[in-house]
């Protein structure tokens, strides 16, 4: 078994458990995410491309292969991932990409929604202080950044909504899956701000996108093998996030 130690909100430690055959799709993908961050950095874009297409596959394996039960929420972030694939590489091959992009990642974000719905109650959502702090946060950037989008505004706000509400959810599932999903927001955002922004002004800014995307993405899947019946029942029942008085 692989474990993950992490700690609740009152500091209590706990484990995230993997069971022993997704150790090597979890290397696989370590490996694919650490080659494609350092052709990033060397601009080797056949190298980033093949990593790319790699990457969300590997993923899945690591789901899968935790033999989660397979709840409508393990399918439905299944099919997240599949959206997130596509939006990794098809909209570096067609044109215009960055509509692509928002296209596929707006309908991996909805099928993340649909997946954490279930978990509202333990979410933000009921923790107005925490809530605002999202709202505010995530309002401000993309008032920021819409009018510097030009015709792409409404769908830079839409899928930022979208974006938004899939963050708040991912509170209540798990806390490494709320995180995850909070580094995924600063993920897209920064996309958002290096675009339309300050485009081209920044060397490592896709370094930073890629990097802070494939970490966001492996912290959500590992949320979810956590709060799996399956694995619940194996290592005691997960944490979300903010904890409820």
């Amino acid at each position: 078994m692989r474990t993950f130690e992490r700690r609740d909100l009152m500091g209590t430690p706990s484990k995230v458990t993997l069971a022993s055959p997704a150790r090597p799709w979890l290397i696989a993908y370590l490996v694919v995410a650490v080659a494609d961050m350092v052709a990033r950095l060397v601009h080797a874009e056949v190298i980033d491309l093949i990593g790319l297409v790699l990457a969300m596959p590997a993923l899945a394996g690591v789901l899968l292969a935790s033999r989660p039960q397979r709840t409508r929420m393990i399918w439905l972030v299944l099919v997240s991932l599949f959206f997130s694939w596509l939006g990794d590489w098809v909209g570096d091959i067609i044109q215009p990409h960055v509509l692509i992009k928002i296209v596929f990642f707006f309908l991996a974000h909805l099928c993340y929604i649909a997946a954490f719905w279930p978990f509202w109650r333990h979410s933000v959502l009921r923790r107005p202080l925490y809530l605002a702090g999202y709202v505010v946060v995530i309002g401000v950037l993309l008032a920021w950044v819409a009018p510097h989008s030009g015709r792409l505004a409404p769908a830079l706000v839409a899928y930022g909504i979208t974006l938004a509400v899939m963050a708040i959810l991912a509170t209540g599932v798990h806390r490494l899956t709320g995180i995850g999903a909070a580094i995924f927001v600063a993920s897209d955002l920064s996309i958002a701000v290096f675009t339309f922004v300050f485009p081209d002004q920044f060397s490592a800014d896709s370094f930073v996108i890629i990097s802070s995307y494939l970490l966001a993405q492996l912290l959500i899947i590992i949320g979810v093998i956590a709060a799996s019946p399956a694995t619940a029942a194996q290592t005691g029942a997960p944490r979300p996030m903010v904890e409820q008085p």
